[in-house]
Parts: C-alpha cells; sequence; structure tokens
C-alpha cells in the first residue's frame, strides 16, 4: 500500500509539473505572438522644425523623434520644418515645409503612401523585392530603386514628378507611363514632360537631399550632369510651370570682366544644422568649363589649386553649393572655389576664413 502511495504522489507531481510547465510555454507563445503581430512603423531619422500626426486628421499633436508611426497616421510639417523617416525596407521618406502624407501600408518590403499636399522626396534602397507606391490626387507612382521627387499642389490639381535616379512609373487616367531619369512631368488638365530644370538642381531642397542620400552612401548621378542650358528647348519649358521651392541664397558681386567670370565668387558661414560650414560660389558661364574645384586649407592662409586639398569637385556647371562637415570646432578653416578649364587652365577667385 505504501508503495503504490509513493507512485501515486510521484505521478501527481510529475503531472502537476507538466501542467505548470505548459501554462508557461503557453503565456510565453502569446507574448511572442503579441510581438510578431505588432504593427510595422517608420522612425523619424531626421527632424528639424515642427512636426505633427494625427491618427483621424482632425486631432493633431505634436511629433518628436521618439514618435512611432504607422499604418493610417498622417503627418504634418509647419512652417521652415522638414523631416526625414526610414522605412523597414530601409529605404528613406522627406518631406518638405508645409507638406502633407498619409501611411497607406507598410511592410517589410513594400510601402504606400498618399501624399496629400507640397513636397516629398522618396529615396528607394535597391532591392529585387522592394517596390514603393505613391499615391497622390488619384495618380500613383511606382518604384522599386533610385529616388523620385513628387510635388502636390491642391488648389491648381497638379502633380509635378521628377525622376532624380532611375525611372519611375506613373499611372494616370490614360494609363502607365514610364518617366526616364533627369526628366520631370507636370499632370493637371494635360500633361507636359521636359528635362529637371536648372533652378530645382540649384535649390536647397535638392541640395539637401542630395546631401543626405551621400551620407546614406546612396549616389546621386543627376548631380554629375549637366543640364540643358537656358534658352534650349524654350517652348518645352514654357509648358512645364516650375515647382515652387525655396532657391539657395547667391552671392550677386558681379565679375568685373569676361576673363573673371570663372573665378568663382566664394562666401561661407557656419551652419548649425548641418553642424558644417556652408559654401555657395558664382557658376562659370564659360564653355570651356570643366570642373569646379573647391579647395580647404588649416595651415595656408592663400590656398592655391592643385596644392592644396580638395574637398569637393563637380562637372555640373551650375553646382553651387557645398557643406564641408569634416570640421573641428575652434579651428580656422581657408576655403577657395576654383575652375579647370580645357586645355588645364585653371582660375581661383577669392579666399575666405571661417572659424568653426
Amino acid at each position: 500500500m505504501k508503495f503504490l502511495k509513493k507512485k501515486s504522489n510521484r505521478i501527481l507531481l510529475i503531472a502537476i509539473l507538466f501542467l505548470v510547465l505548459s501554462i508557461t510555454s503557453f503565456f510565453l507563445m502569446i507574448n511572442s505572438l503579441k510581438v510578431t503581430l505588432r504593427p510595422l512603423s517608420l522612425s523619424i531619422s531626421y527632424l528639424e522644425g515642427d512636426l505633427y500626426f494625427s491618427s483621424n486628421g482632425e486631432v493633431w499633436e505634436i511629433a518628436d523623434e521618439a514618435i512611432l508611426l504607422t499604418q493610417g497616421h498622417r503627418i504634418r510639417t509647419g512652417k521652415d520644418s522638414r523631416t526625414e523617416f526610414r522605412t523597414p525596407s530601409g529605404s528613406f521618406v522627406r518631406l518638405n515645409e508645409n507638406s502633407e502624407l498619409k501611411i497607406g501600408q507598410i511592410s517589410h518590403r513594400d510601402a504606400l503612401f498618399i501624399q496629400l499636399s507640397g513636397r516629398g522626396y522618396y529615396r528607394i534602397k535597391p532591392s529585387r523585392n522592394n517596390t514603393h507606391q505613391i499615391r497622390a490626387l488619384n495618380r500613383t507612382l511606382k518604384s522599386t530603386s533610385g529616388a523620385f521627387d513628387l510635388s502636390v499642389n491642391l488648389k491648381a490639381n497638379r502633380i509635378n514628378a521628377k525622376a532624380i535616379d532611375g525611372q519611375i512609373e506613373l499611372s494616370t487616367d490614360e494609363g502607365f507611363r514610364s518617366i526616364p531619369f533627369g526628366r520631370e512631368i507636370t499632370v493637371s488638365a494635360d500633361s507636359s514632360e521636359a528635362d529637371i530644370n536648372n533652378d530645382y538642381l540649384s535649390g536647397d531642397w535638392f541640395q539637401w537631399n542630395k546631401e543626405m542620400d551621400e551620407k546614406y552612401g546612396f549616389s546621386v548621378l543627376l548631380a554629375g550632369i549637366n543640364p540643358a542650358e537656358e534658352g534650349e528647348n524654350d517652348a518645352t519649358k514654357a509648358k512645364t510651370p516650375s515647382p515652387s521651392i525655396p532657391k539657395t541664397p547667391s552671392v550677386t558681386t558681379p565679375p568685373t570682366s569676361s576673363h573673371d567670370s570663372c573665378k568663382p565668387y566664394l562666401s561661407a558661414k557656419k551652419d548649425n544644422t548641418f553642424k558644417g560650414i556652408r559654401l555657395s560660389w558664382t557658376t562659370c558661364p564659360s564653355d570651356e568649363f570643366q570642373f569646379y574645384k573647391i579647395i580647404r586649407s588649416t595651415l595656408n592662409s592663400y590656398p592655391d589649386y592643385p596644392n592644396d586639398p580638395v574637398v569637393s569637385s563637380s562637372s555640373n556647371k551650375h553646382y553651387a553649393n557645398y557643406i564641408d562637415q569634416n570640421v573641428i570646432r575652434s579651428r580656422t578653416y581657408y576655403y577657395r572655389a576654383c575652375v579647370v578649364e580645357r586645355l588645364g587652365s585653371v582660375s581661383c577667385g577669392n579666399v575666405v576664413s571661417v572659424v568653426y
């Protein structure tokens, strides 16, 4: 009898242990399932100025970089504000000031956004499976890699899309249409297509996106080509409205002679937003133009090319801005902009010094 009683107690103990382990495993599985089912979100990777979010489009709250934005959220930037979001696929969405976006759908590879107003820049990480779609005014843009810019004008019922890197597919009432690299299309009552204009390439919005892309290791090929010269294809340009964007401040000091026109006049100032020194210079109109060479020195108060280090170089005649972020506080930097022309001729402009 004692033997049976001991055996019965042992069986009961095993049964209790089994039940405890089963319950524990069940709750662990439920918690794991909750984590798995947690909706994917956008993370804010850059914020300048004011950003708001809403779940219904009526009640708006202030957003900060700790907010996780999920499907159904609407996002809006304030005046003089801009922001950047990172998607789970490693792609980026950037909004300029006074712009509004709705998150339609997010997955590990695909994303759907509805741009309601303003200007957005979309950089899609190259992948065989990544697909991003952006809807605006009953039109849809689709791309699997590269970058494009989208501007939405509600009052004019007009969108403007620019293929910054690679081509994009645009769905309209007339069907699908491809926008090749370096071209822009405006769609309203009718459609028009043209080369991306020079004002956009020299503007602050494009230059900022270019710098952000390069920071993440993306190349911006459009910045290295020469846009069509002003006056070329005027009939086409007249049909294409210029987007309303803030222009990068230009240096207005005029050259003193035709020979001096390719001695760039340089200005420089601290840029606290990008934690560097912002350089701007007058462009070279000469047909002999080959390259801009921006040189810098911390020792030579009168730097010269090619004897001093080059911090930026471009064959784009309209390239006129650069932010030097490789700087150290309290150190003095001497800069100079030079132009290399055909046959190796070099023209250098004034020297500026900045203490960062």
